[in-house]
């Protein structure tokens, strides 16, 4: 599964490099990494998100022109700190019943799901972007710090908007995987009462 995140990281970061240039608005674009980063650490146990997070910030810092390790170390402390906040905001799994059988998925039920990790998202996007401009700050100290809170928030509501895009998304995946196991278990079911009877 960690080569999988990884994979989808890779495809992310070569569709930002390409198509999401023609979207940049001056220097600010959506950071759709982040928004990944922000997934695996929702859905994904916090030592393997850790793990993965690293790997996507690794995998950045490859990619752009900054010190090897920072983006890895940002990305995996921010993917830490979503792990912990996820449990107060009931972001975590939820069981779900059916015929009597525990099936643990991740929680997807109504706006508000969608809204509170949409507000998450651009909230990890703006401390991850103004922990990195403070960095950019203090070591070359040619920008202005309103500069650097003012990018940092125009980026985390520039991907906000993509955020809400790929959480309903997620959500109607979602909805058609667990439609299509309860139709699953209903099939399994008439086959049962039917050699049952023979």
């Amino acid at each position: 599964m960690r080569f999988m995140f990884i994979g989808i990281a890779f495809f992310i970061m070569i569709l930002q490099m390409t198509l999401l240039s023609f979207l940049e608005i001056g220097s600010i674009s959506p950071d759709l990494l982040l928004l990944v980063v922000v997934l695996v650490s929702l859905y994904l146990p916090t030592s393997r998100a850790m793990m993965i997070n690293w790997s996507i910030g690794l995998l950045k810092d490859l990619a752009s022109h900054s010190t090897l390790g920072t983006l890895a170390f940002l990305f995996m402390f921010v993917g830490l700190i979503v792990s912990l906040v996820r449990f107060p905001l009931m972001l975590e799994r939820r069981p779900l019943t059916y015929q009597g059988r525990g099936d643990f998925s991740p929680a997807w039920f109504g706006h508000e799901d969608i809204s509170v990790r949409v507000i998450l998202s651009g909230s990890v996007v703006f401390v991850c972007h103004g922990l990195y401009g403070l960095g950019l700050y203090f070591y070359y100290s040619s920008f202005s710090l309103a500069f650097i809170l003012l990018r940092a928030g125009l980026i985390a509501v520039y991907t906000s908007f993509f955020a809400v895009f790929l959480f309903f998304l997620l959500q109607l995946g979602h909805n058609y995987t667990l439609m299509r196991k309860i139709k699953m278990d209903k099939v399994e079911m008439v086959r049962s009462r039917r050699s049952k009877i023979l």
